[in-house]
């Protein structure tokens, strides 16, 4: 009864707070939008679109000016001189160091789909497991309205016999598991609901609209399904490090050829009445015969080496990943439909329980029911959640939408 009194709190406690209640495209959809890793990662967008910008820039002229007065045999003497620097980027420095931060830019463009596929696993499975606790709710209650009905029946007799007062507390006791059990089943939707409060930022606590005509999953028959690693998000990320490595080496093979600076150069003389005005140009070029950038092209080399190893390190795991989770799946799948033929078993069951209601068959019989009732419902149900997480697994590694598509698996 502490437990009982304690499950009844924690779900009073919540009582009085506002409800919304949404589809599942809806809700995923809300969550994506909303999801604060998400957000970040778009926020790093226009970071990224400013790193570009400043790569490209091009150098400010510089201006250069030297003055000098003095006096020669009684004369007043004045020199001045200016240049005015242009700065070329020999080797379209430019253009490469802009190429790595579009590699970034890229990056970041795949990563965000990679949280926004996350978000929809998380919530894919959470939806499912909602519907299940419905699910089991619903059957629970029915089997409990069943046992609230013979109660009131040995309630109305005066005079109970022995083997009557034992029936009858069988049936309290196994009417308080029911109440116990439908109790932490809402407690479980309650923070499944507090879940879908948090990731889609909302001030209400948010509950799920499903169909309760609707139990039953279609989960697809993945026999032929083959692992694709060029449409894996991961692949896509691997490629991309990769790339940026060599335009990093690109970079740094430009960053060898030093920068010329050339311009037009003034220079006025001036002794007593005589002045002299001279025009030029000039430019600036640092010979690279010391340093030609090597140890910058070395590590720019080593890192493309090691982007090379650790794609095919990560489409060999994909690949493990993809045939394990494919076993798994397929196992599930296989004990799911052979639960399915036995449908015909829960209809005796069902059944049974008419008979019991009219009195045909014995209270131990219908408690046995009851057991196999919810032990079917939980394996099932345990199956269908191995089978959901594997499913999206896979759907993720070959970077197939976890959309409207995938929820139709959940008959939503």
């Amino acid at each position: 009864m502490i437990l009982l009194s304690f499950l009844l709190f924690s779900l009073s406690a919540f009582s009085d707070e506002c409800f919304v209640n949404l589809e599942a495209r809806n809700l995923i959809n809300m969550a994506v939008e909303k999801q604060i890793d998400v957000t970040l990662a778009q926020k790093e967008t226009p970071i990224i679109e400013g790193y570009i910008r400043n790569a490209q820039k091009i150098t400010n002229p510089e201006l250069e000016h030297f003055t000098t007065t003095g006096n020669q045999q009684g004369d007043n003497n004045v020199t001045s001189e200016s240049r005015l620097w242009f700065h070329i980027q020999t080797n379209g420095k430019r253009r490469k160091r802009a190429d790595v931060f579009r590699a970034d830019q890229e990056r970041n463009e795949v990563n965000i789909q990679v949280l926004q596929t996350q978000v929809r696993r998380n919530l894919f499975l959470n939806i499912l497991r909602n519907k299940q606790l419905l699910d089991e709710q619903a059957r629970i209650e029915g089997i409990k309205d069943v046992l609230d009905e013979l109660l009131q029946k040995y309630k109305k007799i005066t005079y109970l016999s022995a083997e009557q007062i034992l029936e009858k507390g069988s049936l309290e006791v196994a009417n308080e598991e029911l109440e116990i059990s439908l109790l932490l089943l809402k407690n479980e939707i309650s923070g499944i609901n507090k879940f879908y409060q948090s990731v889609t930022r909302s001030e209400c606590r948010v509950a799920l609209i499903t169909n309760p005509k609707v139990r039953k999953n279609s989960w697809p028959d993945l026999s032929d399904y083959t692992f694709q690693p060029e449409r894996s998000l991961f692949t896509k990320l691997g490629e991309i490090a990769l790339e940026k490595s060599k335009l990093e080496f690109t970079r740094e093979q430009a960053n060898a050829y030093p920068d010329l600076r050339i311009g037009p150069m003034w220079q006025l003389n001036k002794l007593g009445n005589t002045e002299y005005n001279l025009f030029g140009v000039g430019f600036i070029l640092p010979i690279p015969s010391t340093d030609l950038n090597q140890g910058m092209k070395q590590a720019a080399k080593a890192g493309i080496a090691r982007n090379e190893k650790q794609l095919d390190f990560q489409q060999e795991e994909m690949r493990r990943e993809f045939r394990l989770n494919h076993v798994r799946y397929m196992s599930s799948y296989k004990q799911v439909m052979d639960f399915r033929k036995t449908e015909g078993f829960q209809g005796q069951i069902l059944e049974n329980r008419k008979l019991f209601g009219r009195g045909l068959i014995s209270i131990p019989l219908f408690l046995t029911y009851k057991r196999e009732v919810v032990g079917l419902i939980t394996k099932v149900h345990e199956l269908e959640l191995d089978l959901a997480q594997y499913l999206a697994d896979l759907l993720i590694i070959n970077n197939a939408p976890l959309d409207d598509n995938s929820l139709k698996v959940l008959n939503l």
